[in-house]
């Protein structure tokens, strides 16, 4: 009897317990990815996107808030790669399934959004809407931020990667002059300090000489040296090639995704000459320009 008795009280406990809802992504895609060469004339002016959004395990009514992270002031931000440029801003709408429409949703602010079905029914989600103005106008980069969701009740917060594609830039700066200096068994030069950004992270180097790889005035066939690359903790290579031939580039070098290089990401350019080249020289100053050239790939 007592066995009976219990048995009755866990089913009756199981039975009657509440469903927690669960609000997750939606049917559509998991981030909004918006390439600006894509876009028509009017879409850089103008551009929504809608291809995200929200649904819950079960039929429910939840709180939920959002915010950017970064978090900035004012309106939602996506900001540059690299920290280089003004963000782009946009504005947040709602639109539940039969619900009241949310335009504009303000930052932080909490929403009462009431879902009339599970996950399993596309059109019971509710859709954010993206609305992006004058992204013709955006600095060229790469640029990304995150939308949070917030829901009230749910350890877990719902991270939406907002990204903005608008062509490709690279950046090479602290380049310095090299000074030859005897080292023993040759002279050398070079430069440790060089910073390469790319929106892309990674880049192809183009070395031009305006002596074809040798110093001037050096007689002719004197006066050569040799040149080399190394793109922070990637390989030493040499590029001596290039100037010779006036040709050819190295390919598929990893950039630092910051305009401050950190100290790891930093190249070093440096130029070695034999005892030999330098003593078949007459006393003089000899110089050379070397053009570098990066492109994102």
């Amino acid at each position: 009897m007592n066995n009976k008795m219990v048995i009755c009280s866990l089913l009756y406990l199981i039975a009657s317990a509440p469903c927690v809802a669960e609000i997750r992504l939606g049917s559509g895609e998991s981030a909004i990815d918006i390439n600006i060469d894509d876009l028509s004339s009017g879409q850089k002016l103008d551009y929504t996107d809608s291809t995200v959004s929200l649904c819950s395990s079960t039929k429910a009514t939840v709180s939920m808030a959002f915010t950017d992270n970064p978090q900035t002031s004012g309106d939602f931000t996506v900001l540059p790669i690299g920290g280089s440029a003004n963000g782009q801003d946009y504005t947040l709408k709602l639109q539940p399934k039969g619900g009241a429409e949310v335009d504009p949703v303000v930052k932080q602010a909490a929403y009462s959004i009431s879902f009339n079905s599970g996950c399993h029914a596309a059109v019971h989600d509710t859709k954010l809407h993206l609305n992006f103005k004058n992204l013709g106008v955006l600095a060229a980069g790469h640029y990304e931020s995150l939308l949070r969701v917030t829901v009230a009740g749910q350890a877990e917060t719902i991270d939406i990667p907002v990204r903005i594609r608008n062509g490709d830039r690279v950046q090479i700066k602290n380049l310095e002059d090299l000074m030859l200096s005897d080292a023993g068994t040759e002279w050398v030069a070079s430069n440790s300090n060089v910073c390469v950004y790319s929106s892309t992270g990674s880049y192809a180097l183009e070395a031009r000489s305006s002596n074809r790889g040798r110093l001037s005035p050096a007689p002719p066939d004197k006066g050569y040296y040799k040149i080399f690359w190394k793109a922070g903790s990637g390989s030493r290579q040499e590029m001596t090639d290039q100037l010779t031939s006036d040709s050819g580039e190295l390919q598929g070098l990893a950039a630092s995704v910051k305009l401050d290089c950190t100290a790891s990401d930093k190249a070093e350019v440096s130029i070695s000459m034999t005892n030999s080249e330098v003593n078949s020289l007459s006393p003089g100053v000899y110089q050379d320009t070397v053009t570098l050239t990066v492109k994102a790939i």
